[in-house]
């Protein structure tokens, strides 16, 4: 499996440690991810409403089967 992260490394908080703590899980399970929307992937993962709609549909074009799960949280 390969997810698709859309969303830049930052030092900021919200978004971005979410990001980074759900990056950290990923390396330690061993799960294959990528920020490249463009790279193709199983699952895109978009946190609340930070990554566009437009970032979404290219990492669609790039991977039709990729499924999108959207996490929306108290912020939304």
């Amino acid at each position: 499996m390969r997810v698709c992260l859309p969303l830049a490394e930052g030092s900021g908080g919200g978004a971005y440690s979410f990001y980074r703590n759900l990056r950290a899980y990923l390396r330690v399970a061993g799960i294959q991810y990528t920020g490249d929307v463009t790279a193709g992937a199983d699952l895109v993962f978009a946190n609340a409403w930070t990554i566009p709609r437009a970032t979404i549909a290219r990492a669609k074009r790039a991977s039709a089967t990729a499924r999108v799960l959207h996490r929306i949280d108290g912020s939304a």
